[in-house]
Parts: structure tokens; C-alpha cells; sequence
């Protein structure tokens, strides 16, 4: 996953099996200046918003900025002396982001956004990372246990288990590797499942792909 600067690559994806995966993860896979989103409860046990800020923030950044960072990721918080204790876990998840954005890290990895996020805040996150990526070159790293969000939103995929990496490849290319992915207890992603029974039972040859509508356009070509 080594990248040269100023070039678009996409956004990452790293699958893994659970958290536990995770502990080693970072160890093994080395990458400087990097923002690790990883929620725990533990953080927010602070008295307000102000003291988080200031000790997941690392640099001095003014309200204005706070906020606007706030509403990049969909949070909707203007009192900075607000217990975030009260916060929802899908709010206290955006707020480390919203962190992140302030540290303004060369890489940012988010673990298991799926957990705490629903599809609409992980759509505005994702359209958010995707543009930080085009222009900003910005490194995008997801870590999931999801076959099927890693495989939709990422064009780099990474396949961690036994604490090494088993597969390193484009996502348009997952499809031929997939005997890899299945030896190893992982699954395929569904829309890849679609395209391989109709490889086996009527011999139909789709193209591989991530994108739900085109999988459609083509299953009509081959009707």
C-alpha cells in the first residue's frame, strides 16, 4: 500500500475478521503521521467539548474551525461546553473524525465506521474522504470486517488475517482472486456472489464490478 505523493488513489480498505485483528494491525502495517479513528468510550469522559478538543487536538485551532469541522462531518453541535457523554455513539464516532480533520494528518484510518454510523452518515463521510483524496492527497484507510462496504467504497484492497496480509489488490480484481479470500474464512462480497453463480449455473460471463447499476446493465446485455 506504499503511495507516492500528490496522486490519486482512492480510498483504501482494509477487511479483517473482528477487532482483535485490529491490535496488531497498525503494528505490522507502519505508516507515519497518521489519524487512528478508533471509537472507545473512554475518551469522552471529559466534563465538555472544549476539554476533548483540547486533548485529541494537538494543535490550537479557532471555534470558527471547530464548527466548521463539526458540519463537514454532519454534526450538529454549536455549544463546545456540552457533555459529550450525552452524544450518541454515531455523534462521538463523527466527532473523532471532526478531530482528525482539525490534526489535519497525511493519512487517516478509520476502524469499523460501520458500527457506529448508518448509511447516510457513512455516504456523506465517504463523499467527504473522496474529495479529501482528489484534492487534498489525502491517504484513506477504512478497516472493516464488511466484505461488502470494503468492496463498494474502496478501490485498494487490503486482506488482513493470522496478522499478515494475505491480498493486496484493485478492487476491479478481487473477483479472480476470490479462491484467496474464501481460503482464508472470508466471503465475497455480494454482488461478486451474483457474478459467480452465474458464472457456474448458466455459464453467463459478467463483468466483475462494484457498482451495483452497472452489474444490472450488463446481466440485460446477457439476457
Amino acid at each position: 500500500m506504499e503511495r507516492k505523493e500528490k496522486v490519486k488513489y482512492g480510498i483504501e480498505g482494509i477487511l479483517v475478521k473482528d477487532f482483535d485483528a485490529v491490535k496488531q494491525l497498525f503494528l505490522n502495517i507502519k505508516i507515519n503521521d497518521i489519524a487512528i479513528i478508533n471509537y472507545e468510550e473512554d475518551l469522552f469522559l471529559v466534563p465538555n467539548l472544549y476539554m476533548l478538543l483540547k486533548k485529541m487536538v494537538f494543535k490550537k485551532v479557532s471555534d470558527d474551525k471547530i464548527k466548521k469541522s463539526f458540519s463537514m462531518v454532519g454534526l450538529k453541535i454549536d455549544d463546545l461546553n456540552t457533555d459529550p457523554l450525552f452524544l450518541t455513539k454515531s455523534d462521538k464516532f463523527k466527532l473523532l473524525i471532526a478531530c482528525a480533520l482539525l490534526n489535519n494528518n497525511e493519512t487517516i484510518a478509520m476502524i469499523f465506521p460501520d458500527f457506529y454510523l448508518d448509511d447516510f452518515s457513512l455516504s456523506k463521510i465517504f463523499k467527504l474522504f473522496n474529495k479529501m483524496d482528489n484534492n487534498l492527497h489525502k491517504r484513506i484507510i477504512i478497516v472493516s470486517n464488511d466484505v461488502n462496504l470494503i468492496f463498494k467504497e474502496c478501490s485498494n484492497l487490503l486482506i488482513y488475517n493470522d496478522g499478515k496480509i494475505i491480498l493486496n489488490v484493485n478492487n476491479k480484481d478481487l473477483f479472480d482472486n476470490r479462491e484467496i479470500l474464501l481460503n482464508n474464512g472470508f466471503v465475497l462480497p455480494d454482488i461478486l456472489k451474483f457474478i459467480e453463480v452465474a458464472l457456474d449455473k448458466k455459464n453467463i460471463k459478467l463483468v466483475p464490478t462494484n457498482d451495483i447499476k452497472e452489474l444490472m446493465k450488463d446481466v440485460y446485455r446477457n439476457v
